[in-house]
């Protein structure tokens, strides 16, 4: 964050005049960034939406952090050199919108460990510069617009680097990790489909094709490792969902967890026997035998 300083230096003619305009644009600029996050990412995911909201978080708060310094301080505060410096932390939007468009294409994260390491600290670099480059010349240039002693680049490109070099190379250096994690976060079908009144769930197939099975076909559900064997009506098909992530997004009330192992469609059974251990033994309507555990017990006892 940078110092209070560059927050509080009343070197500008017509104040009152420049802290309007400044606030204006400032609303101005961030209800147009809003416009085009939104269009941007709204296909994208809410997790991706999630660290774009985080830098604007980082804003506002280091915004209302200088502003309660200055008061306990007892200095001046002019929101528009407040608002300019901080805007550092705004930059990382446009830069991990691109990132994200960008990264995806090169196809790092698909090498070797050493290889993928190499490039995320070779974009790290990349990104860090543009991002130092960036803020520096967007302060110079806006400063000489609406001050009359405006800042110099050399001066703004060295505090950039005192104050925040270290953590905007560190961010960027996971970001590759964090945009990689984020799309398979996306595109699990089972997590976008539970934001939709789970009906079916997408299996995918050998050689990357994907297959839309209905729920109300599905029988049973038992491990498999490293898979999990949904048993349809017509067909058996392996998934790579776990249990655990299954029964999460299936309604109890119709798939019960009979056992560590297995869930089962409560509209298939056809009759349930006990093996007076505590256990019962249950027949499906495609005459498959499953175990009830009696660990589970508070999953199925309505059943008997």
């Amino acid at each position: 964050m940078y110092q209070l300083g560059f927050c509080c230096a009343p070197h500008f003619t017509h104040f009152c005049d420049h802290e309007y305009w400044s606030i204006f644009t400032y609303v101005h600029v961030t209800k147009n960034l809003r416009a085009i996050y939104q269009r941007s990412f709204s296909r994208n995911g809410s997790s991706l939406n999630k660290l774009i909201l985080f830098w604007v978080l980082i804003f506002m708060l280091t915004i209302a952090q200088d502003y309660i310094f200055a008061n306990l301080r007892d200095t001046g505060f002019y929101f528009s050199e407040c608002a300019l410096f901080n805007s550092y932390w705004l930059l990382f939007i446009p830069i991990i919108i691109g990132t994200s468009y960008i990264l995806p294409k090169t196809r790092i994260l698909e090498r070797s460990l050493v290889i993928k390491l190499f490039c995320a600290i070779l974009l790290s670099a990349v990104l860090t510069s543009i991002h130092l480059l960036l803020f520096t010349a967007l302060v110079t240039f806006t400063s000489n617009l609406i001050y009359t002693t405006p800042h110099y680049f050399s001066n703004v490109l060295t505090a950039s680097i005192s104050n925040d070099l270290y953590i905007t190379a560190l961010f960027y250096t996971v970001l590759p990790y964090i945009l990689d994690y984020l799309k398979r976060e996306s595109s699990n079908p089972a997590k976008a489909n539970a934001s939709d009144n789970l009906n079916y769930l997408t299996i995918k197939q050998n050689g990357g094709s994907q297959i839309r099975v209905d729920l109300g076909d599905i029988l049973s559900i038992t491990a498999n490792k490293p898979y999990t064997t949904i048993t349809t009506l017509e067909k058996d098909y392996l998934s790579n969902f776990g249990l655990a992530e299954l029964e999460k997004l299936l309604d109890p009330e119709v798939f019960m967890r009979i056992h560590k192992s297995t869930i089962i469609n409560a509209t298939f059974i056809k009759e349930i026997h006990s093996l007076k251990n505590g256990d019962y033994s249950i027949a499906l309507t495609n005459e498959q035998n499953l175990r009830m555990s009696r660990h589970y017990r508070s999953r199925w006892a309505h059943l008997i």
